[in-house]
């Protein structure tokens, strides 16, 4: 979608990236004016992430 502030069409997304680069996660693209919140709720992001505890 179109930012003014910008002056151009802008897309958000998220990508999970391991500590030593990979990278393991990629979301679609959002309109730029998504806010962060909703796309982590829409991308089901917390599916793939797990914990360990050492």
């Amino acid at each position: 979608t179109y930012s003014s502030y910008k002056s151009q069409n802008t897309w958000k997304g998220l990508v999970g990236v391991t500590p030593n680069g990979v990278i393991t996660y990629l979301s679609e693209l959002y309109p730029g004016s998504t806010s962060d919140k909703a796309i982590i709720r829409h991308s089901n992001i917390k599916q793939h992430l797990s914990l360990s505890r050492g």
